[in-house]
């Protein structure tokens, strides 16, 4: 799992909740599911590195995420990627999941960070490859428009 979402369940402007969960909060939601035991958490920042250690001292209040949807807020997966490549097959033999979440991990920074570019040009196949035929889009159960994507990732990734 990725238990921060890449980043976007810490924002109330990018969580499908649409309120930012904290990292002990999205900690738990991984071990409430069944067969999880061990979580390991991808921070960004020392902040989130502090979050995630303070996990095991919290009491279930503070861990707790019930209210989130007690709410009864619509929670809403329309056009974001989950990176489950029901999009495929590429004629253009794109590794669409992949080019998606390195756009994604990019644009939650500033600038493009040096690792999140390598692994992007370390594709067999990048957005530059993207024929714009269209013929993923109706494979994606979340209504993803991945050719928009695919030109952001031209843009972000440009050398």
């Amino acid at each position: 799992m990725k238990p921060l979402g890449a980043g976007t369940l810490l924002k109330a402007e990018t969580s499908p909740f649409g309120v930012a969960m904290t990292v002990p909060q999205c900690i738990q939601y991984c071990l409430d599911r069944n067969g999880v035991k061990v979580v390991i958490v991808g921070c960004h920042s020392p902040q989130e590195v502090l979050e995630a250690v303070k996990h095991q001292q919290l009491d279930e209040k503070e861990k707790s995420y019930a209210h989130i949807f007690a709410a009864g807020t619509a929670i809403s997966m329309t056009g974001k990627c989950m990176y489950c490549n029901h999009c495929q097959p590429c004629p253009a033999h794109l590794d669409i999941a992949a080019i998606t979440k390195f756009l994604d991990l990019a644009a939650q920074q500033e600038t493009v960070p040096d690792t999140v570019m390598e692994h992007y040009w370390s594709l067999s196949a990048t957005a530059e490859d993207c024929l714009m035929c269209g013929r993923c889009e109706p494979n994606c159960p979340f209504g993803v428009n991945i050719r928009e994507n695919m030109k952001k990732a031209r843009e972000m990734f440009k050398r």
